[in-house]
This record gives C-alpha cells, structure tokens and sequence, in this order.
C-alpha cells in the first residue's frame, strides 16, 4: 500500500472517529444543554446560527482552491501554487468585508425578518446575532484553509485539527454551562473555539513550507477560481436553503417549539450526513491524477468500489434510524420530541443514493461540469422551500423535512444519476444493481428487527429503562445488518479488509 493511498485510509478512519466522538458526546451534552438553557432558547440558538450560515458560509471557493492547486501540484507548478493562495486570500478579505457591511445592514431589519418573536425573544436574538456575527466576520477570511490542506494531502493533520476543534467546543461549552453560563455564553464559546483552530491550522501550513505571493494579482487568476465557485457559490446557496432555512420557515409559519423538534432531527441527519460525507473531498487529487492520465476505466472501477463501501455505511445508519430512531430520541430527548424521529428518518433516506456517490462527484468537479450540480441543487431548493411554506403551518417539523426529503430524492438523488449517466457515462447499470441489491437486504433487515419488536419484545420483554430498550434493539440489529452484509452482499476484497481490520484491533 502506497504511502498516499495509506494517508487517505488513515485520514478516512480520523474522519469518522471525529464524527463518533461528536455524536458520542451530543449524547450526553446536548439534553443537558437545552436543559440547561430551556428549549425556547435552544429554539433561538439554532435559529440564529442557522440564519447567519446564509451571510457566513465558504461559497464554494475551498473547493475551487482544492481542484487548483491538486492540478497545479500534479503538473508541479509550484509558483502558480503560491500565486493561487494569494489571489485567494484577497479574494476572501474582500468578502469578509462585504458580509460584515451586509450583517449590520441585517441587523436593523431583524424586527421586521422575525417578526413572529415576541418582545424578549427579539432582544435576546439580536444580542445573540451580534456576538455570532462578529466572530463569523473573524473566522470567515480563514476559509481556504480547508482547501489548501486538503490540495497538500495533509489529509491526516486536517482531521486532527479538526478533533481538537471538536473536542475544544464541547469540553468548553460544558465548563461554561456548569458555571452558570447561559445563552450568550453559548453562542460566544461556538464562535471562538473555531477561530482558534483555524489560527493553528494556518501555523501549520506556515510550518511545513506552505507559502503565498500575497503581492500578486491577476483577474485571470482570479477568474480561475470564480469560475469554478460561482457554480459551487449557487450550490453552497441552495443547499442551506434546503436545511438552514427550514428554522425560520418554521419560525414564521409555526412555533419556536416545533423549530426544536426540527433541530433535533436535523442534528441526527447532520450527523449521518458527516459521517457519510466525512470522505468528500480526499480523492478528487486522486481522481484528478488518473483523469490527466487518460484512466477513465479505473475511475469507474474505483467509483463502484467506493461506492459499495459507502452505501454499507450509509445503509447501517440509516436503517438504523428507522429501527430504533424512535426508542433512541425518547431515551435521549424524552417524549416531547418524539416527531423529530420522523424528521430523522425522511431526511436521511435520500442518502442511501446521493452519499454513496463520491467518486462520480469528484470527477464531475475534476471535469468542470459543476454547474450541473449546481443546477439540480437549485431545483431541489426551490421545490423545498415552496413544499416547506405549504406543508410546516399545519405539520410544523414534520412538513419542512416531508418538503427536504420529496426535494433531495427527485433532483439529487435521480438527476444527479441522470447527469452521470448521460454526461460522464458511468455505468448507471452495475450502480442501480448494486444499489438494488444492497437496499433489499438492508429493508429485509430492518422489517425483521422491526417485526420483533413490535410483536416480541415490546408486549413481553419491554423495559422500563428507555436507553437500555434502545440499545437491546440497535444491538440486535447491528448483529444482524454485519452478518447479512458480509455474507450476502461483500464480495472477496471487501471480507480480506474485514479480516485485516478486525486483526489489527486483535493486535
């Protein structure tokens, strides 16, 4: 095994043990912060952070600065490299200041966006807003960062950063929280600690020779990189149309209540969505090598072979949710969210198709084809939104993800495999086989452990303990999913890296 491809396994299992740790201790804190801050304002912090991701998100330009210099460093251009990094960096400063004009232009229409809060609610959203906007201002400018370490396959040293930075936000939010901290401590302690590794990623960069020619400027570079963000920029947009704007739909059209239901949800379909996604973004140098190579065969090859390991992962999760979702969020949440099971559910499914599809994307973007995505994202958008307003005043949640889930499916799901069977000319045939075949086994599963334990379990065995019925359940099933995909989905490679991961853990 080569030293890179070594760097990308070891940078894939740091990226699901940062999500694990995530989940594992959201566990444990986040009942216990909306305790502490009382659901309505858990309802406002989500609401403002997720109204602020519209002004303060990345616009797809890390991504642009990841496909540049991955094909500058293959061609071993090193001065377009250092020129890219300066043209980025201005280009960011010059946003950072733009976005910090825009949020105190937003500020003074906040009674008027939010008009549904009452009096106490708008003053506390407004103090919130100030604290998160002017750390998001400060954090912005740092956004190529992800970029370039991910371009310099510092894949392993991203994800440590990237641990550190999680581990940091819990253990201080708990700390704050014990010392009686409340809402605006909260919101401080989630906008400073990214701030402070995003300093040390850069020192990072600093120290391993990583430079910038900050004096340059070209419109051509420029250009180079606009050209490929603007698709990504129209995407970033959508997609937080599609999840972030559901709060203040909700907001708007129904309750803080019901915006804390959704946010429950939406927390589990986060983090399916990083574990699944926590790969996106390795192997489009990978990808962009054997394409300057003319490797259009292997690519494919290699699509199928990622994309079976991605949907035995993405399958577990999601099956998962829908087996003991609903005993796992009343243990974890109690029964007053019992509808963000169905959030949850309607949300991740979509992501059985779009997630185990990281090879076709990486080359779409390899190919400078973003724009199709970009389209079909848009189209999700729209739909979602207008489904959303329509479905959230009578079904609240459950309505925003009804609109989110039809959305994904129809645009992302079935015509993103349009567009990679009609422009890249995949193999859609052994892609809808595989798919076929994987999501028959995973149902048979979930329809068995679901029979149990609405037949056997639940009127003879139930307990009385919530978490010790969840984990009875989900061990079941997990038992059962690892036995019926290794023996009737994994072919030969798949069971030979079974059996080598299980005798290094032996080891």
């Amino acid at each position: 095994m080569s030293n890179k491809q070594g760097n990308i396994k070891l940078s894939a299992a740091l990226s699901y043990g940062v999500i694990l740790f995530s989940i594992a201790a959201g566990l444990f804190y986040t009942p216990w912060m909306v305790k502490q801050i009382g659901r309505d304002d858990y309802g406002l912090y989500i609401l403002v952070t997720t109204f602020l991701a519209y002004f303060v998100v990345d616009y797809g330009m890390w991504q642009s600065i990841n496909k540049l210099l991955s094909q500058y460093r293959a061609e071993g251009n090193e001065q377009k490299i250092k020129q890219t990094i300066g043209v980025a960096t201005k280009i960011y400063l010059f946003f950072d200041i733009v976005i910090c004009v825009v949020l105190c232009c937003v500020y003074f229409f906040i009674d008027t966006i939010f008009g549904s809060l009452s009096p106490t609610e708008l003053v506390k959203f407004k103090t919130v807003f100030l604290i998160a906007g002017a750390f998001s201002v400060l954090n912005f400018p740092f956004g190529f960062v992800r970029g370039v370490m991910y371009s310099f396959e510092y894949l392993t040293q991203s994800r440590y950063y990237e641990l550190a930075g999680k581990i940091g936000l819990i253990i201080t939010t708990i700390i704050v929280l014990l010392l009686g901290g409340g809402l605006y401590w909260l919101v401080l302690v989630y906008a400073f600690v990214p701030l402070v590794k995003n300093i040390l990623s850069v020192q990072f960069l600093y120290r391993k020779g990583v430079r910038m020619d900050f004096r340059f400027w070209s419109r051509e570079a420029a250009m180079s990189i606009f050209g490929i963000s603007v698709w990504l920029l129209f995407y970033v947009l959508a997609e937080l149309f599609v999840n972030n704007i559901s709060p203040t739909i909700i907001s708007i059209r129904n309750s803080l209540e019901q915006v804390s239901v959704f946010a429950i949800g939406l927390t589990i379909y986060s983090y399916v969505y990083q574990i699944t996604n926590s790969v996106a973004g390795l192997f489009l140098p990978k990808v962009s090598k054997m394409r300057l190579h003319g490797q259009h065969k292997e690519i494919d090859d290699y699509a199928i072979k990622i994309g079976r390991l991605q949907l035995i992962i993405t399958g577990f999760l999601v099956f998962g949710i829908i087996v003991s979702g609903s005993q796992f969020i009343n243990a974890w949440m109690g029964e007053a969210f019992a509808n963000s099971y169905y959030v949850a559910c309607l949300m991740t499914i979509p992501g059985l198709i779009i997630y185990s599809q990281q090879i076709e994307l990486a080359k779409l973007y390899a190919e400078n084809k973003i724009f199709l995505q970009s389209a079909m994202m848009l189209l999700t958008a729209i739909t979602s939104v207008t489904l959303s307003y329509i479905l959230t005043p009578e079904y609240g949640a459950i309505g925003a993800a009804i609109g989110i889930a039809a959305s994904n499916f129809v645009f992302m799901a079935v015509g993103m495999n349009v567009i990679y069977r009609k422009v890249l000319n995949f193999d859609s045939k052994k892609f809808y086989t595989f798919i076929g075949k994987f999501v028959g086994v995973f149902t048979a599963v979930a329809l068995l452990i679901m029979a149990f334990t609405k037949y056997i379990y639940e009127p003879y065995f139930l307990l009385s303990n919530e978490w010790l019925n969840f984990l009875f359940v989900a061990s079941i099933y997990a038992a059962l999913y690892c036995v019926s995909v290794y023996f009737l989905l994994m072919n030969r490679s798949e069971k030979e890296l079974v059996i080598s991961i299980i005798k290094k853990i032996k080891r």
